[in-house]
């Protein structure tokens, strides 16, 4: 055992200086290459950041894309819902004058396919707010439900069964009346919807998007001329 001993002191004493050598050769390598597989893992850490942040740049343009679609929509329903407001107005006391039902002039429906095609775009964003999505979809069925009132037939065998003009003349109110009401929420719901998406489209105020619209910046006080809000009441009071 004492021979061993004695060889390997023998063996590094006469092989000192390249031992040293060769454990500083293999620190400086191991050192060159962790520091070479930190430079790599750093940077793929910053690719893969920064290809997150393109498509979180990307997701977020979409869907301000999205909202600002869904207020221009809307705002266009402005002169939808008055301009079939005026054709009620029309039809009723044409109607009322006629003893009967004038069914003979077309009538517009408030279009709302586009939206459908919209409100179906949200799960499409994880990050999207439902709420949205929701009352968009409230704002539609109410726009369904004048759809059907405003089916001239459904009018028409609705009150044809009243002979007598005084009777005729109360029907015609009554059913009138109601769509009045209906497009009283109509409103309010186009009026939530609107808020809503103004609300949340400014969340996102770097957004690309936004230069391609001009009501970004504006508040929903700011906006009120160009929201579809209908003046029922002097386009088509109700009468007792």
């Amino acid at each position: 055992m004492g021979e061993i001993y004695c060889s390997i002191i023998d063996f590094i004493s006469r092989n000192e200086g390249e031992l040293v050598g060769s454990f500083l050769g293999a620190f400086l390598a191991a050192l060159v290459a962790y520091y070479s597989a930190r430079k790599g893992h750093l940077y793929s850490v910053q690719r893969n950041k920064e290809e997150l942040d393109r498509k979180r740049i990307e997701q977020e343009n979409k869907y301000c894309s999205l909202l600002h679609s869904i207020i221009v929509e809307l705002s266009w329903h402005k002169d939808i819902n008055s301009m079939v407001l005026s054709q009620v107005e029309g039809i009723r006391e044409k109607s009322k004058v006629a003893g009967k039902m004038i069914i003979d002039e077309p009538t517009t429906f408030i279009k709302i396919d586009f939206l459908r095609k919209l409100r179906d775009t949200f799960p499409e964003f994880e990050f999207s707010n439902h709420v949205i999505p929701t009352h968009l979809q409230l704002y539609i069925n109410k726009a369904e439900i004048i759809n059907r009132s405003l089916k001239l037939n459904v009018i028409d065998e609705t009150v044809k069964r009243f002979d007598e003009p005084e009777n005729f003349a109360k029907a015609v109110d009554l059913y009138f009346n109601q769509l009045v009401k209906d497009f009283q929420t109509l409103e309010e719901a186009l009026s939530l919807n609107l808020k809503f998406s103004l609300e949340e489209v400014n969340k996102y105020p770097n957004a690309e998007v936004h230069k391609y619209y001009n009501h970004l910046e504006k508040t929903e006080e700011e906006l009120k001329p160009h929201l579809p809000r209908v003046e029922l009441n002097n386009k088509l009071k109700t009468k007792k």
